[in-house]
């Protein structure tokens, strides 16, 4: 089994709010190695197939694989939004259930949340004002931090620029294992995707690559989503989101 996957031991020393995250992503990422792994094994001259139940073999379809290849550009978006979305909605909900003190929250989550009641529509506002009596942080995080805003945030964008945008924003730093390539990879992926989810390129055009080229980007982005995941882990871990206590003069 990959190293890139969390065990059952490093999961349950992570942050209850993570799990489903980090389960999200083993599952996602076994699905993306074992499609790999399969184009791997086709994908060699002189493999044959038998069809149903015909006594025959058959070369593969040279084109069949160029079109099964691209098909791994799609896998691979969707493990990395499918776990940049889950990882965030982690984020938020322990945040929402941690913070007491709206005011000892650091600069840039105080900024974040500006930014967020400034942008927010007219009924969202309305809804913030009336409950401001009620509970001041419990309607920052609604009009903030809601799972909409998440999803049109992310929604077919997400590279590692993106990804180190909202890391900073948050005052997440990100510590990145060196055989991620500082996330290099995603880009391409994202790139492609979007070709192929919007129709502006075949999936024969983008298919003229080898299963071991994929196998590298998959390998590549799993060490990359492993250290988002670890790095939030340990910013919630440590409490990054309070303000260090100012030391008292006598």
């Amino acid at each position: 089994m990959s190293n890139i996957i969390f065990s059952d031991t490093e999961i349950s020393q992570m942050k209850s709010e993570l799990c489903d995250s980090i389960a999200m992503f083993n599952s996602r990422f076994m699905e993306a190695e074992s499609y790999i792994e399969y184009l791997t094994q086709i994908e060699k001259r002189g493999t044959l197939v038998r069809l149903g139940s015909s006594p025959n073999l058959k070369d593969i379809d040279r084109e069949f694989l160029k079109i099964c290849r691209a098909n791994g550009y799609i896998i691979l978006y969707n493990l990395v939004e499918s776990t940049i979305y889950e990882v965030t909605s982690g984020f938020y909900k322990h945040l929402e259930v941690n913070i007491i003190d709206v005011d000892n929250l650091i600069d840039d989550l105080k900024l974040l949340v500006f930014k967020g009641i400034q942008n927010s529509t007219q009924e969202n506002l309305k809804n913030f004002k009336g409950n401001l009596n009620i509970n001041f942080k419990n309607s920052i995080f609604q009009i903030c931090f809601e799972k909409a805003k998440i999803k049109k945030m992310f929604s077919g964008n997400l590279d590692a620029k993106k990804i180190r945008e909202f890391s900073e924003e948050h005052g997440i730093s990100l510590n990145l294992l060196a055989e991620c390539n500082n996330g290099g990879r995603l880009k391409d992926i994202k790139t492609t995707r979007n070709d192929l989810a919007h129709g502006s390129a075949s999936f024969s055009s983008k298919g003229a690559i080898s299963a071991n080229t994929l196998n590298t980007m998959c390998k590549e982005t799993g060490y990359y989503l492993r250290s988002v995941i670890t790095s939030i882990n340990a910013f919630l871990e440590q409490e990054e989101y309070h303000k260090s206590p100012q030391p008292i003069f006598a």
